[in-house]
């Protein structure tokens, strides 16, 4: 077990954005959230990182460890990473200043492995290493999405949660980040919670989805219903439950 969420409900002030949401990831597989916009899907993530307040419900984290009212802090030191919508870089740092900033959660811990980390996330993303000392502001898109990923790969995570990584970019960086969260999941035994709006995506990479609407997960899906459009439409728009592709 990786990653449990079990009835969590969490909101912004007074208002409940996610209600009851349950799943159970296991080590080493990719779950992708998908649903409308302003379904809760942002909120789900920012809620297990501890960013916004849990109002129910138990987050459990690698080992079993309880999460719900850590600090992102302690919750990053303990193995789950997150990569922001809009990838959240710093476009003034250097791309080595960036990935560094990524290492935090090893400083106390393991202060040597920093650099062992920083040259596996280089070796990995070769065109990291040849912009290595630019700033941040002068990649692409696609390589800020790759930097901000490798950012939280650089704290060698078990968990890596994942928001909107094809966002504003173009159809083959999108298969690129596909396949390498293909590789990831098989080289490093990494699990992925997935928030996403690109089903071509999610069907290359993911183990199994959930769709998030009006703040309520609606039951585990595999790769064939994201197939069916007019299910998944139905899914979106509320006409059935998502259990059962059959029911339109």
């Amino acid at each position: 077990m990786a990653l449990v969420l079990d009835g969590l409900s969490a909101s912004y002030g007074n208002a409940n954005v996610i209600r009851d949401v349950s799943l159970r990831i296991e080590a080493g597989e990719i779950c992708a959230i998908i649903g409308p916009n302003g379904a809760g899907k942002t909120t789900t993530l920012r809620a297990i990182m501890g960013y916004l307040p849990v109002t129910s419900g138990a987050i459990v984290g690698p080992a079993g460890v309880r999460l719900e009212g850590m600090r992102p802090h302690r919750i990053a030191r303990l193995g789950i990473a997150y990569v922001p919508e809009g990838r959240g870089i710093f476009s003034s740092l250097t791309v080595r200043e960036n990935l560094l900033v990524g290492a935090t959660p090893l400083r106390a811990s393991n202060p040597a492995e920093i650099g062992r980390q920083l040259e596996s996330v280089l070796q990995r993303f070769p065109i990291l290493r040849e912009r290595v000392d630019q700033h941040a502001g002068l990649l692409s898109g696609g390589q800020q999405q790759m930097l901000a990923i490798g950012r939280a790969l650089i704290s060698a995570p078990q968990v890596l949660l994942l928001d909107e990584p094809s966002l504003g970019l173009a159809p083959i960086v999108r298969r690129e980040i596909a396949e390498l969260l293909c590789v990831l999941k098989a080289s490093d035994d990494l699990t992925v919670l997935l928030v996403e709006q690109d089903v071509k995506l999610v069907q290359r990479c993911a183990d199994f989805a959930h769709v998030l609407r009006r703040g309520s997960l609606l039951p585990r899906i595999g790769m064939s219903e994201l197939a069916d459009r007019d299910w998944l439409r139905d899914a979106y728009l509320g006409r059935h439950d998502g259990s059962d592709p059959d029911a339109r």
